[in-house]
C-alpha cells in the first residue's frame, strides 16, 4: 500500500470538503444534497469549538483522498458516532477506508471508548464489507429520511471496542 496519512481536518481542507462532498457519485451514494464552499467553510470552523466531534482528512502520497469523521465524543457512555467514512471513488475497493477505519478505532479504543456505531444505507454493500472486516455488527434495520428527501432502508451498525 502506498504511504497513508490520517490528519485532523483544518480550516485548509474546507476546498476538499466542498469538492469531495460534491462529487456526484458521492453525493448519489451516501443521499446528500449538494452544499456550497461557504457551508464547508463554515462546518470546519464550527467543528474547531466542538469537543463533541472530529474530523479527519486521508491523505495517500501528500493527496487528499477522503474523509473520517465522529460525534458523540462527549458522550458520557462513551459511545461515538461514525458520521462520515467516504473516499474518492477512484481510490474505493483497494482496502483504504478499511486501513483507515481500523487506526482510527485503534485511537477510539486508545481514547476508552466503548464503542463506535454507524448508519449505513442496506444497499452499500462495499462500506458494509469495509465496517464488517473492521468488526462491525448490524444491531437494527430502519428507514431513514435523507438530506436529499428521499426515504433509504438503513442499518445501524456497531463496533465493541
Amino acid at each position: 500500500m502506498r504511504k497513508i496519512e490520517i490528519k485532523k481536518v483544518t480550516q485548509d481542507d474546507a476546498d476538499f470538503l466542498y469538492m469531495l462532498m460534491n462529487d456526484k457519485t458521492i453525493l448519489n451514494r451516501l443521499n446528500e444534497a449538494p452544499t456550497s464552499k461557504e457551508d464547508w467553510i463554515k462546518a470546519v470552523l464550527s467543528w474547531e469549538n466542538d469537543a463533541d466531534e472530529d474530523g479527519y482528512i486521508v491523505w495517500m502520497d501528500d493527496k487528499q483522498i477522503g474523509w473520517f469523521a465522529f460525534n458523540g465524543l462527549q458522550s458520557t457512555n462513551k459511545i461515538a458516532y461514525l458520521k462520515m467514512a467516504v473516499i474518492l471513488p477512484k481510490y474505493q475497493n483497494k482496502g483504504i477506508g478499511t486501513y483507515v477505519l481500523s487506526k482510527l478505532l485503534e485511537m477510539m479504543r486508545r481514547n476508552r471508548y466503548y464503542s463506535v456505531r454507524l448508519f449505513t444505507n442496506q444497499d452499500n454493500w462495499n462500506a458494509q464489507k469495509c465496517y464488517q472486516k473492521c468488526g462491525f455488527k448490524i444491531t437494527e434495520s430502519l428507514a431513514e429520511k435523507m438530506s436529499d428527501n428521499t426515504v433509504v432502508a438503513r442499518y445501524k451498525m456497531e463496533c465493541k471496542l
